[in-house]
């Protein structure tokens, strides 16, 4: 299970980059890593090993950077790699809708578990891609909500659908009973 702790630090981290960098206008690629390992992209970019901030990711997508182009890879609460290079989802309906950013989230969630999250340079608009559905026109709140969300779908609630703990039974037989 996901530490709720580290969840919030990361889900507030990049979605207040993803706010500024939208407010900026400069476009950003930001994959987070779930079960599916993303070796393999991180080391077709630049190895980082930094501790996540939003600091640091504004400054890798400011313009005329070196890694701006790629994507960010984040693990955990550490920044793994920068200006990755991603799969380009295949579907033709992608590849007339969206541009190279959308059509690399699209494909990088459709090969793998990653949750990822684009800024359009064009028009500022924040979209997160999981699976093969993106959720666009995201605000700085209700994507940190989304990232918590799917990071750590209980959230710090380690209790099952009654009350009670997995693993250990209830003590009383009115704590097994559904709420009238």
């Amino acid at each position: 299970p996901a530490d709720s702790r580290a969840v919030d630090h990361v889900a507030d981290e990049v979605a207040r980059a993803a706010a500024d960098l939208s407010a900026d206008g400069h476009g950003a690629l930001i994959v987070l890593e779930r079960e599916t390992g993303l070796e393999d992209a991180a080391e077709s970019g630049v190895m980082i090993h930094g501790d996540i901030s939003a600091d640091l990711i504004r400054t890798i997508f400011a313009p005329r950077t070196a890694l701006h182009d790629g994507a960010l890879i984040i693990r955990g609460e550490t920044i793994l790699a920068a200006g990755a290079l991603l799969p380009l989802s295949e579907t033709s309906v992608h590849a007339e809708r969206f541009g190279t950013r959308h059509r690399a989230a699209l494909g990088i969630a459709e090969q793998t578990d990653a949750v990822v999250i684009v800024v359009s340079e064009e028009n500022g608009q924040i979209s997160l891609v999981e699976r093969s559905r993106i959720v666009r026109n995201l605000n700085e709140a209700h994507l940190a909500r989304s990232i918590r969300h799917l990071l750590d779908p209980n959230h710090g609630r380690r209790r099952g659908a009654f009350g009670w703990r997995p693993g250990r039974e209830p003590t009383t037989p009115s704590a097994a009973r559904a709420p009238r």
